[in-house]
């Protein structure tokens, strides 16, 4: 497999499958890079707070409010040769509406992180139901006092606003966030 297949088949895992969990599209991903002794390609993250870039790494519970703060979707974070990669997925239980995350985390510092990928999210009643997408580089901010990351872009361009959360851990992600709006 050349370099290029490689980079095409890492493109289409992140970007257009949905029904495969964070885990294993990592596994996945991990798994074609070691036929060939490649990476995922990309720089590696610039961690300007070690504990910060600690407390990210692993499996974390994740929400958009449009869907449900009672039924949490999964990102997981995973340091791969110096560079944290992002994957996760919340899906609804009563439609098609979903959240996606996925991408490469370019820097971790004691009041958030910045990847570069994709957020899309599908909401029934947002922008006709269709999905859509926010590309490039994003920044979650760390609320320490009500224990999550938030993206910083919540602004959508349909009319509302977007509250996608990355908790700590599941103590905090049950503790509905004060300005939820449901």
């Amino acid at each position: 497999m050349n370099q290029a297949s490689i980079h095409v088949l890492h493109y289409m895992l992140l970007r257009h499958i949905t029904r495969i969990t964070a885990s294993a599209a990592l596994i996945l991903i991990a798994a074609s890079c070691s036929s060939t002794g490649s990476r995922p390609s990309g720089p590696p993250t610039v961690v300007a707070h070690k504990e910060a870039a600690r407390a990210l790494e692993g499996k974390r519970p994740m929400a958009l409010q449009w869907i449900s703060w009672d039924h949490f979707g999964v990102a997981e974070v995973r340091n791969i040769n110096k560079t944290y990669w992002i994957s996760g997925r919340q899906q609804s239980r009563i439609n098609g509406d979903f959240l996606k995350i996925n991408g490469r985390i370019s820097q971790i510092d004691a009041t958030g992180f910045t990847f570069v990928g994709d957020i899309t999210t599908k909401v029934y009643h947002i922008n006709d139901g269709k999905p859509f997408t926010r590309s490039g580089p994003q920044r979650f901010l760390a609320n320490t006092r009500r224990g999550y990351w938030r993206l910083a872009n919540m602004n959508n361009p349909f009319g509302v606003t977007d509250y996608v959360d990355i908790f700590f851990n599941i103590n905090t992600a049950r503790q509905r966030p004060a300005d939820a709006v449901l």
